[in-house]
Order: structure tokens, then C-alpha cells, then sequence
């Protein structure tokens, strides 16, 4: 009976996790498109998905436009550098941003690798991932919660021959899963 009980949330718990994460998002969207409606149109389920089908085509188009006419994108680093750039605030929010998808876009060109690491510590051997190659900083993931952790910076590690969804399930089962990985 255990065991068939194990076997039950073992085959349940990542089909409930995907059904979670998959809700939250549309609580997010639906909200969004429900404050954009007007008041006179009934709110239905699907508008929500026709609203995140136009944000993606929007984005995609946004990004050929910008990447197909020079004179937008000459035009965007004018607005960059004498506009955004000497607003104080606005210009520390922008420049995070900037930072943050650069470093997305940049992982998506080299094919989003992120060699994980083996660090030494007082307490042991940690799993961590490389962020920044240049300046030697690691993200070190907390279990079981892959997206908390620490930022460690440090010269002493080794990579290993694993890969970021590796790195992640063995944090994310206590290292149940995919430990084998780590020789």
C-alpha cells in the first residue's frame, strides 16, 4: 500500500506543479486582460489567451522591426543616451533592465549554457552555477527551491560536466534525482 502510495504522488506531484505554475500565469494574464476590457464587454475565459497571443506576436514583432531598420535602432540609442540616461531614477531602473535581457539575449546566442560548478566549502562540496565568467560569480541554488539562493563570488571552483536542468533537480529532490550526475 506505501508503495503504490509513493508511486501515486510520484506521477501526480509534477502534473499538479506544471497545473499550478500554468494557473498562476493565467490568473496573472486574466487579471491584466480584465483591466484593459471595457466595462460593456462580458469577460470570457479565451480572451485571456487571444491577450497573451497578441503580447508574444507583439514582442516578435517588435524585435524583427528593431533588428531589420537601422534608423529605429539609431533612433532608440538617442533616446538612450540623451534622454534615459539623464533621468536619475529612470535611468538606474532602464539600465537593470537592459542588463538583465542583454545577459538573456547573450545566453540565448550562446546557446544558454551556464556551466555549473563545484565549490569547496568548510561544510562540503556545493553545486552552483556560473553566471558571470568574467568576474567569477556564482549563483549557488537553494533546495528545494531552485530560484533562491545565494550570489557567491570566488576564484575556487571546478566545472562539471552537468547541465543547468541537471543542477536543478537535484536541488529541487533533495538529491534524489540526478545525483549520480554529480561525480
Amino acid at each position: 500500500m506505501k508503495k503504490y502510495f509513493k508511486y501515486g504522488i510520484g506521477l501526480i506531484l509534477p502534473l499538479a506543479l506544471v497545473i499550478a505554475v500554468v494557473w498562476w500565469l493565467y490568473g496573472i494574464f486574466a487579471r491584466f486582460t480584465m483591466l484593459i476590457l471595457p466595462a460593456t464587454i462580458i469577460y470570457r475565459w479565451w480572451f485571456t489567451l487571444i491577450v497573451l497571443a497578441g503580447i508574444v506576436i507583439a514582442i516578435i514583432l517588435i524585435g524583427m522591426i528593431f533588428s531589420l531598420i537601422k534608423p529605429l535602432r539609431w533612433i532608440k540609442e538617442q533616446v538612450e543616451k540623451y534622454i534615459i540616461k539623464r533621468i536619475p531614477i529612470v535611468s538606474t531602473i532602464y539600465n537593470f533592465g537592459k542588463e538583465v535581457s542583454s545577459s538573456f539575449v547573450t545566453d540565448i546566442k550562446e546557446g544558454g549554457n551556464f556551466p555549473i560548478v563545484e565549490i569547496e566549502t568548510g561544510m562540503g562540496k556545493m553545486l552552483g552555477v556560473l553566471t558571470d565568467e568574467v568576474n567569477n560569480i556564482v549563483f549557488i541554488i537553494s533546495a528545494p527551491i531552485p530560484s533562491s539562493g545565494f550570489i557567491l563570488k570566488t576564484e575556487k571552483y571546478k566545472k562539471l560536466d552537468m547541465d543547468l536542468v541537471d543542477n536543478i533537480q537535484i536541488n529541487a529532490s533533495l538529491g534524489k534525482v540526478k545525483g549520480n550526475k554529480w561525480k
